[in-house]
Formats: C-alpha cells, sequence, structure tokens
C-alpha cells in the first residue's frame, strides 16, 4: 500500500481565535505532540511512500521546533510541504530561514476571509487583516510560493471576488476557497 499525503496536525495552539475555527484553536490550546513523536509520524508517513505533507494546527509557527519538522520533510527531495498558516507570525527571521529551503517544493498557505478589516477581523479578530496581509506581502517579497485561504460564510461570500483580487495585487499564487464546516466553534 502507498500513502501519497499526508496531514500533519501539529499544534491546537494559536495566536487568534477565529470565529468559525474547525478544531477551536486558541492561545490556551494544547502545544502538540513532542518533537520525537512527530518526527517518528513523518518517517513513518515516508516509509509509507508519502511525498506530499501538510502542516496545519493552530498556528504551526507558534512550534519552536517547526523548523525541524520542516527539514525532516524536505530532507526527501522527492517530498513537498505545504505549511498552512495565518501569517501573522511572519518575522524577517523566519522568512529568512524558510527562504533558505529549497522553495519549489515549499508553499506557504495563508488564511484571510476578507478584503477588508471590516469582513476579515469580526471572523479572525480586530487587527488580524493588516497582519496578514503584511504577512501575505512579506513572504512572497521573501521569494515564498503564497496561497491564500478563504472560508467562506455569510458575511463574506460576496466579498470573494475581491478577496481574490487583493491576493493577485499581492503577488499570491493561488486563492483557495473553503466551506464554512459545522463543528468547532
Amino acid at each position: 500500500r502507498v500513502l501519497s499525503e499526508l496531514w500533519l496536525h501539529t499544534n491546537n495552539s494559536c495566536n487568534l481565535a477565529c470565529s468559525h475555527c474547525l478544531v477551536s484553536s486558541g492561545p490556551d490550546e494544547d502545544r502538540g505532540l513532542p518533537t520525537d513523536r512527530l518526527l517518528d509520524v513523518l518517517a513513518q508517513a515516508r516509509e509509507l511512500g508519502a511525498r506530499r505533507f501538510f502542516f496545519t494546527g493552530g498556528e504551526p509557527f507558534l512550534r519552536k521546533d517547526l523548523f525541524a519538522l520542516i527539514d525532516a520533510v524536505l530532507s526527501d527531495p522527492k517530498a513537498e510541504l505545504a505549511i498552512l498558516t495565518n501569517g501573522v507570525l511572519f518575522t524577517p527571521a523566519r522568512l529568512q530561514e524558510l527562504a533558505r529551503r529549497e522553495v519549489g517544493r515549499l508553499r506557504i498557505q495563508v488564511s484571510l476571509d476578507g478584503s477588508t478589516p471590516a469582513i476579515n477581523d469580526p471572523l479572525r479578530g480586530a487587527g488580524s487583516h493588516a497582519k496578514i496581509v503584511e504577512g501575505i506581502a512579506a513572504a512572497v517579497r521573501a521569494g515564498l510560493s503564497v496561497t491564500v485561504s478563504t472560508v467562506i460564510t455569510e458575511t463574506n461570500a460576496a466579498d470573494v471576488p475581491e478577496v481574490t483580487s487583493l491576493v493577485g495585487a499581492l503577488g499570491g499564487a493561488a486563492h483557495h476557497l473553503l466551506w464554512l464546516h459545522k463543528r468547532g466553534r
């Protein structure tokens, strides 16, 4: 049997507490499994044939060992990795560290739920729009491949074309639309 991809829930802690979070992540939630356990899971997935990996959470960039996990995936020259993030924690040092990897096999997927603060921030938190947009722009400037995902809700459905335009203006590679799940918050 061959496993083609692995989605790894790195942690349930997050710097945001989005109103529609599927897994109800937030600042006080669990930090995830220990590094050695996650490295073992990645190794087992590779042995089963996985070459496509996704890190999600919570917010993966809250893990102090994230770069060790990234390197564990990218040590296989056939593997590719997508990291799902809110983009708020993109410091210059983190972006520089990401850009040192083989960026052709590393994709960053940032969540943004509105083209303006008035639409995004009620879902993701006050002030989040500006931080997310700056995170997207900074990641693109660092030479990373950035896609943006938007969860469709009653409050942002009409704004989706504007989000797509913003993603293009920021240099994003793609815009993914996600359906709202009936669980979590």
